[in-house]
């Protein structure tokens, strides 16, 4: 998964997989999926996670020409290794065989509206799944109970390539 000269960037997975639920901060996800306005697809996300996991509807992040879902994933534990990379795959899979042109993983505080998404002067510094129709699913995480890994720039930078122009234009409003 890792190739030569990539630059490794990982934060501690405990700290960096949590969500506000209304007990609290807990361990968890954020799914994001990007899509027209006049898209409506229906995906159950929490579908094939572990026993116990629970998502709340998605949030709508919207702006001229796109429209995001946002939907949190409280999770009793945190898994780990081939199941965590496995589960990661399969969601992101969901969303874009749903009809999103995106669908990626990161922890809170890491999004920026189109047309700056992807782009590492606004965000990207710690997306840590990812999956577009050009490229399929990119992740550098293998897993590991202690590190998340993030993608690195060059990645972000190909994600960025990868999206349609109305995710990356200027829209008038």
């Amino acid at each position: 998964m890792t190739q030569e000269g990539d630059d490794e960037r990982s934060l501690p997975r405990d700290r960096a997989l949590r969500v506000q639920w209304s007990t609290g901060d807990e361990p968890g996800a954020l799914l994001y999926g990007l899509r027209r306005p006049d898209q409506t697809p229906a995906v159950d996300v929490c579908s094939g996670w572990p026993t116990g996991t629970e998502c709340r509807d998605p949030w709508l992040l919207h702006g001229p020409g796109w429209a995001v879902d946002l939907w949190t994933i409280r999770l009793r534990r945190l898994p780990t290794g081939d199941e965590w990379i496995g589960l990661l795959r399969d969601t992101l899979e969901k969303l874009v065989d749903a009809g999103y042109a995106a669908a990626w993983f990161a922890p809170e505080a890491d999004f920026a509206d189109p047309p700056y998404l992807f782009d590492s002067n606004y965000m990207g510094e710690r997306v840590y799944a990812v999956h577009v129709p050009e490229l399929g699913f990119l992740t550098r995480d293998d897993g590991d109970a202690g590190r998340l890994r993030v993608l690195p720039e060059h990645d972000i930078a190909r994600v960025r390539s990868a999206l349609p122009a109305w995710a990356t234009e200027a829209q008038e409003e």
